[in-house]
C-alpha cells in the first residue's frame, strides 16, 4: 500500500474523517520479569482514497489543525482502536489497552466528558482495561485537569509517555499520580556512551515507587537497550523489538512471537545477570583478602608510621584505588589517599586533609553496632569521576590502639 507524506493537507484530512478510514496498529507492552504481554499501545495511520493510501501521522496529528478538527480525529482514532481491538479483548480479558490522547483537542468546543466512557462501554471494554496516555509536553497550565480526574474517578488508568523528553517537573508527576510513565528513548539508547543516563534512570525509577506506578521503558529497538533497561531494574518494556518483524515465520500468531521473544530477552539475562553475580563474588572476595592483608601490615605499626604505609600501600597494591585511617570515634587520622592514574603510565596520589568527622558515616556506624566489617554501595568518586566502593574494618596496632581502616576500590559493573 503506497505511504504519502503530505501534512495539513485538508483533502487527505477530510476524506478520513467521512470515511472512517483508519487502520489500528497495536504495539505490545511487556513484563520481563513475568514473561508476559500485559497491554498493547494503539497508534493509528489514516487510510485515504480509492487506491488507499496509507498516509503519514502527520496528516491526522499535526498542530495546524483546529481544535474542533483535533477532536474529531481523536475521537475517529478512538473508535478505530476500541473497535479493531476487540478480537484480542475478548481472548484475553485482563489486557490493557493504552490509548494515546491528545489533551489539546479536550479544550474544543463540545467536549462532553462522557464520550470516552460511552464509547469504551458500547464496544464492551471494562474501564479498569483502558489506559489513558498523554505525551509529557502536553501536560501544562491548559491541562484539562477536571476532565482527567473524572476519567479517574470512572475506573481508566493513566498514563505519562515520552517522560524526559518535555521537563515534566516531579511535583506535576506527583499531582497526576500516573499508573505508568513512559521513559522517552533519549533518555536510554546511548547509556554506555553516557554513562549519566544511567542516574537519570534510577532517579525516574526511584520516583515511580514513590508514586507507586509502573515505569516503561518505550521505544526499545535493540537487544542490547533491553538488557540495559533490565539493569537499570526497568522490567517493563514496549518496542519494534518485541514485535512480528520480517525474519518471523508469517505463520504463527503474532502472540506467539511475542511471547517468544519475551521469554528470550528473560533466558539471556537471567545468565547474564548470573554471571555478572559470580564476578562480582569473585571481585569481593579478591578485595577482602587484600583488605585482611593491608590489616596484618596496620596491625604490626605504630600510629606515627599509618600515613607512610598507606602510601605505599596505595602505589604498590594494584586493586586498591584509594585508602585512609580513623580513630575510634570515627576522626580521619590519616590524609585520605586517592590513586590518579596518569597518562605516561606513572601513578599520582590525591591526599585530602586529616581531622574529618566521618562517625555519621555508614561505614563507622554499621562497625560501632558490631558488625565485623561494611561494604558500600557503589559511589562515583570525586577525584577519578569512577565508581568506587569502600570496605571498612576495625583493627588494633601493636600498641593495642583501636582504628578502623577505610581501603577504597574499583567498583566494575560487569
Amino acid at each position: 500500500m503506497p505511504d504519502t507524506d503530505k501534512t495539513c493537507d485538508t483533502l487527505f484530512l477530510q476524506d478520513i474523517l467521512d470515511t472512517g478510514s483508519v487502520q489500528s496498529f497495536f504495539q505490545p507492552v511487556v513484563s520481563i520479569q513475568k514473561k508476559s504481554i500485559i497491554g498493547f499501545e494503539a497508534f493509528a495511520r489514516g487510510v485515504s482514497g480509492k487506491d488507499q493510501q496509507m498516509v503519514k501521522p502527520g496528516v491526522l496529528f499535526d498542530a495546524c489543525h483546529d481544535l474542533e478538527t483535533q477532536l474529531k480525529v481523536d475521537r475517529i482514532c478512538r473508535k478505530a482502536a476500541l473497535e479493531q481491538f476487540q478480537s484480542i479483548y475478548r481472548s484475553h480479558q485482563n489486557i490493557l489497552l493504552f490509548l494515546n490522547i491528545n489533551s489539546n483537542s479536550l479544550s474544543a468546543p463540545g467536549v462532553q466528558k462522557e464520550h470516552l466512557l460511552e464509547a469504551a462501554r458500547s464496544y464492551g471494554y471494562e474501564p479498569k482495561h483502558l489506559v489513558i496516555e498523554v505525551e509529557e509536553r502536553m501536560i501544562n497550565e491548559s491541562f484539562p485537569w477536571e476532565l482527567f480526574q473524572f476519567y479517574k474517578e470512572q475506573g481508566f488508568k493513566f498514563s505519562i509517555d515520552d517522560i524526559g523528553a518535555g521537563g515534566l517537573g516531579l511535583d506535576k508527576m506527583f499531582m497526576i499520580k500516573p499508573d505508568f510513565i513512559k521513559v522517552s528513548r533519549k533518555i536510554f539508547e546511548d547509556m554506555k556512551e553516557k554513562p549519566y543516563k544511567a542516574d537519570m534512570l534510577k532517579s525516574l525509577k526511584k520516583a515511580s515507587e514513590e508514586l507507586g506506578c509502573i515505569l516503561v521503558g518505550k521505544s526499545v529497538e535493540i537487544e542490547s537497550e533491553a538488557f540495559d533497561l533490565l539493569e537499570a531494574d526497568i522490567f517493563y518494556q514496549q518496542g519494534f523489538f518485541y514485535t512480528k518483524t520480517k525474519g518471523d515465520d508469517t505463520t504463527r500468531k503474532p502472540l506467539e512471537i511475542f511471547q517468544e521473544k519475551i521469554s528470550k530477552v528473560y533466558a539471556k539475562f537471567r545468565a547474564r545477570a548470573t554471571s555478572s553475580i559470580k564476578a562480582k563474588k569473585e571481585m569481593f572476595e579478591t578485595y577482602h583478602k587484600t583488605t585482611n592483608k593491608i590489616m596484618f601490615k596496620l596491625e604490626g605499626s605504630a600510629e606515627n608510621e599509618f600515613t607512610e604505609l598507606c602510601r605505599r600501600i596505595c602505589i604498590g597494591i594494584k586493586e586498591v584505588a584509594g585508602i585512609f585511617l580513623l580513630n575510634e570515634a570515627g576522626i580521619q587520622i590519616t590524609p585520605r589517599l586517592t590513586k590518579i592514574p596518569a597518562t605516561d603510565g606513572k601513578t599520582s596520589l590525591k591526599e585530602s586533609g586529616e581531622g574529618e568527622d566521618h562517625s555519621i558515616k555508614d561505614y563507622v556506624l554499621y562497625l560501632e553496632m558490631g558488625f565485623e566489617k561494611f561494604v558500600s554501595p557503589a559511589f562515583v568518586s570525586p577525584l577519578t569521576k569512577a565508581s568506587h566502593t569502600i570496605i571498612s574494618r576495625r583493627f588494633y596496632n601493636r600498641e593495642g590502639k583501636g582504628y578502623i581502616i577505610c581501603v577504597e576500590y574499583p567498583y566494575l559493573a560487569s
